[in-house]
């Protein structure tokens, strides 16, 4: 996957930060071997010696394509290798399909590039993987051709060198291309899926070479490093260009770098990529390569976010001018709980895209946005059009708060199930406001004029009227 060193780095980085307390401890003990596929009787001469007890030929295996599932347990761990099954192969004239199942995280060995004549197909679950950025040691290329379509890692641990990785951070930008790419010309599907990284007995060697030196100063260097890792990895001259890759699933992936959508699409391009998986991956937001896919996924056609953490509906109209395949993201399960009856009416009018943002929950609390999606929602007029019709799903989402209308459908909501306390201004009819208002103008008009004119009238109802005001001496008007 695209400039994939980098992402391991990123993602390694992190776990670093915040696991530099206690080395990884190993698992010894078995279970119960998985039921035998086998349907054929493997051929020692296409495996190394000894992996017959292991990796058993599958029915589907043809005269053109073997076919192996690997039964990795306990007492296997270490056997299954990469660079050992690719140098026993290379003069082979049969194609290779390998599909490897761990019993408890036993640990096989593969360097990336994984790059090995006659391999199509690679698929790893549950194991440790060791050795991972090894490859990366060499100076020269590989001078192997792509041959890898297939290759999917699930449910593994991804064993890092701690002093691989920063030698690898240090000189990110000079990375080859093989190694930065991987099977960039042959890759047809990917999947990286809730896998995570540890260190090993390196943690170990780590903490022992820290108390041993100047443990400040090496902290230093390794945030130095780290820091420094985004800015290095935007000097990589070449381009991964993913000519075949279809299919790309990287969702349950817990300790993702927060630059890794960016990574991704910064030197990357995915020519033919039409689904891609990033669901349950506690992404907070929608990020702007997603947002913008039309840029980096010209013939895209599904992406997952379901399960993450998005508050809100986003999207970009701008894709509507542009000649692409209608995109079907998926954002359910999410946490968005507003909806703006005039976001949603964008939406709906879009040809381009489609967002199904079901089972996610709603805040129903009186408020003027609520009220027009109530009114939104039952205006029939409107839904029996198609591209109304799409969202009907929307009938069925449901409010979580407040506590009294918890549960209710939308459909089912009305204005007066929202209990809205009346404002205190609503409450008074309009005519008596007006009324005191103008009397109190008239009021405060003639208070004015008699204190602008109070000497005046002091005398003028003295002398006509022989009225003498309040509070004055009869002797004042009398001078």
């Amino acid at each position: 996957m695209a400039n994939f060193c980098i992402l391991v780095c990123f993602c390694a980085f992190a776990v670093l930060c915040s696991s530099l307390e206690t080395a990884v401890k190993s698992l010894h003990d078995e279970s119960t071997p998985l039921a035998n596929r086998t349907a054929k009787t493997s051929l020692s001469h296409y495996l190394p010696p000894e992996w017959d007890e292991f990796c058993k030929l599958q029915e589907e295996s043809t005269d053109k394509v073997k076919h192996y599932f690997c039964d990795i347990q306990i007492r296997h761990s270490g056997k299954w290798n990469f660079f050992t099954l690719k140098k026993h192969i290379t003069e082979k004239t049969v194609k290779y399909k390998f599909d490897i199942h761990c019993e408890n995280q036993a640990n096989i060995s593969v360097q990336w590039p994984l790059k090995a004549k006659n391999i199509v197909h690679l698929e790893v679950k549950n194991c440790k993987l060791e050795h991972y950025l090894r490859g990366y040691s060499s100076k020269t290329p590989t001078n192997i051709s792509d041959e890898l379509e297939h290759l999917h890692f699930e449910d593994c641990m991804v064993i890092i060198d701690i002093m691989d990785m920063l030698n690898k951070a240090g000189n990110i930008s000079d990375l080859d291309k093989d190694y930065a790419c991987g099977q960039e010309e042959t890759l047809k599907y990917y999947a990286y899926k809730n896998n995570s990284y540890e260190f090993g007995r390196s943690m170990e060697q780590f903490l022992e070479s820290m108390f041993n030196n100047n443990a400040s100063s090496m902290s230093a260097e390794i945030i130095t490093q780290g820091s420094e890792m985004l800015p290095k990895s935007r000097l990589i001259k070449h381009k991964c260009i993913y000519k075949k890759l279809e299919y790309a699933d990287l969702s349950v992936n817990r300790q993702t770098s927060k630059f890794h959508s960016e990574l991704i699409t910064e030197n990357s391009v995915f020519p033919s990529l039409r689904v891609f998986n990033l669901s349950d991956n506690l992404m907070p937001n929608l990020a702007e390569a997603h947002r913008k896919w039309y840029r980096y996924y010209e013939k895209l056609e599904v992406m997952d976010f379901s399960h993450n953490y998005f508050t809100k509906l986003e999207f970009d109209p701008l894709a509507e001018a542009l000649d692409r395949p209608v995109l079907r993201m998926n954002m359910s399960y999410n946490k968005i709980s507003e909806l703006k009856v005039s976001k949603l009416e964008e939406l709906i009018n879009m040809k381009k895209l489609f967002i199904d943002f079901s089972h996610n929950p709603l805040n129903c609390t009186c408020t003027e946005e609520t009220k027009q999606l109530i009114t939104f929602v039952n205006d029939k007029s409107k839904w029996s059009q198609p591209n109304y019709q799409r969202y009907a799903f929307m009938m069925d989402l449901e409010c979580v708060y407040p506590e009294e209308i918890e549960g209710k459908r939308l459909a089912d909501l009305k204005s007066e199930d929202l209990n809205c306390k009346p404002n205190l201004l609503e409450k008074i009819p309009v005519e008596p406001v007006v009324f005191l208002s103008l009397l109190s103008v008239i009021l405060i008009i003639v208070i004015i004029i008699l204190l602008k004119f109070r000497r005046e009238i002091r005398i003028l109802t003295y002398t006509r009227f022989n009225i003498i005001l309040p509070c004055q001496p009869i002797e004042t008007y009398e001078n």
